[in-house]
């Protein structure tokens, strides 16, 4: 075990423990979207769960960052929080806004976080760089809208968890999207797995609005 104090309030963690999760577990609430719990290769591509660590030059990602003991970590500083805002204004710049007809209406970790941030759903001063409504229903009954997308990469690592590869990561750069496989297991298996989406960019088909 280890000892470490964040914003202030001692804590003991396993050594290796990952910075998010420890707060998590401690009621200590970090912005994040790319996390999947149980993830043993966290991504740390949305850059909202950046934290500051004593002794250390720059902000860096609660989800990657392992715990050390006697480490200082302040998660609220003006600097992470003037960071985190940037990171979710980028988020919402690639994302195709339409509440009233998302399936994650109301459960939405994009909703949560402006919410969190006051912020509007509409990034300001910057180019919305989102798509017109493009649907891929390779994998029916469920509908992947790449509109909706924010490549937070959870479907693919869920996929890798489970050995199946229905989820990749295709192409690079600006043109990076999520492709889909043809699966020809358990129906039931596919029908749930919008649940690891966290903006309602996977949907079951029935339940297109």
């Amino acid at each position: 075990m280890v000892t470490l104090t964040i914003d202030g309030l001692a804590l003991e963690a396993e050594e290796g423990e990952r910075i998010l999760h420890v707060a998590l577990r401690n009621s200590i609430f970090i912005p994040h979207l790319c996390y999947l719990e149980g993830d043993e290769e966290p991504f740390g591509g949305c850059r909202l769960c950046l934290v500051e660590i004593e002794g250390k030059g720059k902000p860096v990602t609660a989800c990657t960052e392992r715990v050390q003991d006697g480490m200082v970590v302040r998660t609220q500083t003006e600097r992470v929080t003037a960071l985190r805002r940037s990171a979710l204004s980028l988020l919402l710049s690639n994302h195709r806004v339409d509440c009233g007809h998302c399936f994650a209406n109301g459960r939405c970790g994009l909703q949560d976080l402006a919410r969190r941030f006051k912020m509007g759903l509409k990034a300001k001063g910057l180019k919305d760089l989102s798509m017109e409504e493009s649907l891929d229903r390779t994998l029916s009954p469920l509908v992947y809208d790449r509109s909706k997308c924010v490549l937070c990469g959870r479907c693919v690592r869920w996929s890798k968890s489970n050995g199946t590869g229905i989820f990749q990561f295709a192409r690079r750069g600006l043109a990076t999207t999520i492709a889909l496989f043809p699966w020809d297991g358990d129906r039931k298996f596919i029908e749930e797995a919008w649940k690891i989406c966290p903006v309602g960019a996977l949907y079951p088909q029935q339940e297109q609005i």
